[in-house]
């Protein structure tokens, strides 16, 4: 629960939320209202107010929640002398980010892969130019597709501590 306060004015890190939520235009109500997406904590208007106003001091959990609804970044959190906070706000968004990866990762097929290939093979056939010139786009997009899937591939065998395999026959994966 937030702590009340008696200075007059409000913290650096009261500051920095009201700061961020008017940039946004946020109200304080659309703002609370946010904050649900973030904490499984009841949080009224009234507290986000106080809480700006320097009445209370927002525990970090409360910050944290905060400074997520308006945007704000660890380095500000720190800067606002809340440096715990800060750390948790980092670890927060490096869990949301990992989640939507994983969400990514779990959502495309290899359908999808063709899909969208074959979709921009049409776009570019649909594109002024001559059918050698369109042939010549979509080769171009292929072995871009074909070097990104290698570049992420050498990435994953790096992180896995793994040697490259070679995948055409006659090729030395450890080079000439």
């Amino acid at each position: 629960m937030a702590s009340s306060l008696s200075a007059s004015s409000p913290p650096p890190e009261a500051v920095l939320i009201a700061d961020r939520r008017t940039s946004l235009e946020l109200s304080v109500r659309a703002a609370a209202r946010e904050l649900a997406k973030y904490t499984d904590q009841p949080f009224s208007n009234t507290t986000w107010s106080n809480i700006e106003k320097g009445a209370a001091r927002a525990t970090d959990k409360q910050l944290v929640a905060m400074a997520q609804v308006v945007r704000a970044v660890p380095e500000q959190l720190d800067r606002a002398g809340r440096p715990q906070a800060a750390r948790k706000l980092a670890e927060a968004i490096e869990a949301w980010a990992q989640k939507r990866l994983a969400e990514q990762a779990r959502t495309i097929t290899h359908q999808d892969i063709v899909e969208k290939l074959w979709r921009a093979e049409q776009e570019i056939r649909g594109l002024p130019g001559s059918a050698r010139e369109h042939e010549q786009m979509f080769q171009a997009l292929l072995q871009f597709t074909g070097a990104a899937v290698d570049a992420q591939l050498t990435q994953i065998r790096l992180a896995h501590k793994r040697p490259p395999v070679a995948t055409d026959p006659g090729e030395n994966p450890a080079g000439p």
